[in-house]
C-alpha cells in the first residue's frame, strides 16, 4: 500500500532533516572526542522532539488539506458526486 502525499512529503522532509543534522554533527570540530559523543547523545532526544515540533504541524496541515479536497474518496476511486440528467 503506497501512503499519501502528505505522508510522503513528511517522510522526505523528515530524511532530509536527519541527513542534514547527522552531516552537521559528523563534520563539527570535535567530533573524535568522548565528550563530543556524550554531547551528541544528550542532545539526541532534544532533536527529535524539535523534529515532531516542526513535522507534526505541516503534516496536520497537509493531512487536512487532503481530507478538504476528498484526497481519500479520490484514491479508493469512490464517486463522490454522481449527477445523471
Amino acid at each position: 500500500m503506497r501512503p499519501a502525499w502528505p505522508e510522503r512529503i513528511v517522510g522526505l522532509l523528515s530524511i532530509c532533516e536527519a541527513v542534514v543534522v547527522a552531516w552537521f554533527m559528523a563534520t563539527s570540530r570535535t567530533a573524535g572526542t568522548l565528550e563530543q559523543a556524550g554531547a551528541i547523545a544528550s542532545a539526541l532526544p532534544h532533536l527529535l522532539f524539535g523534529a515532531l515540533i516542526t513535522l507534526g504541524p505541516l503534516w496536520v496541515v497537509m493531512r487536512l488539506l487532503d481530507w478538504l479536497f476528498a484526497g481519500p474518496a479520490r484514491r479508493k476511486s469512490h464517486i463522490t458526486a454522481r449527477f445523471s440528467p
